[in-house]
């Protein structure tokens, strides 16, 4: 339990420091908060503070990490979060980052996966919304 307050610490102090625009401490909380995420026995936040982690070093001008850090975000969220809703928006900021760095083949893929989890995720409140309504008809 500590180590999931000290890693949403971290990652406050890197949003703070992000927004200030002091990238290079931004850098060194989210190293924290990945430090202590990686204790955490099922981390299921790992794919978002690496999308941080690209998203700083974008800002910092650095497309090449950026793409480096959204890819490892990818690989975290697919292995811990696979399709989610949080996922889903992993994918949607991803596509954002990959387009802004200037990979327009992994933006568009991106944003594929992002689209086909978007549908899953509404078929499937779609349904649980149909058989409330049946179970409302039926009493």
């Amino acid at each position: 339990k500590n180590n999931e307050q000290i890693t949403k610490s971290f990652r406050a102090f890197e949003a703070v420091s992000c927004h200030k625009g002091n990238l290079n401490q931004a850098l060194i909380y989210i190293d924290s908060a990945l430090y202590y995420a990686k204790k955490i026995k099922k981390p299921t936040n790992l794919g978002s503070l690496y999308f941080a982690k690209a998203w700083d070093y974008l800002e910092l001008n650095n497309s090449k990490e950026a793409i480096r850090w959204q890819d490892t975000s990818f690989f975290y969220a697919e292995k811990y979060e696979d399709g989610t809703p949080g996922v889903m928006n992993l994918y949607y900021g991803g596509s954002r980052l990959y387009e802004r760095a200037g990979n327009l083949s992994k933006a568009f893929e991106a944003f594929r996966n992002y689209e086909h989890i978007k549908d899953s995720v509404y078929k499937i409140k779609r349904a649980q919304k149909i058989n409330e309504l049946e179970l409302q008809y039926q009493n």
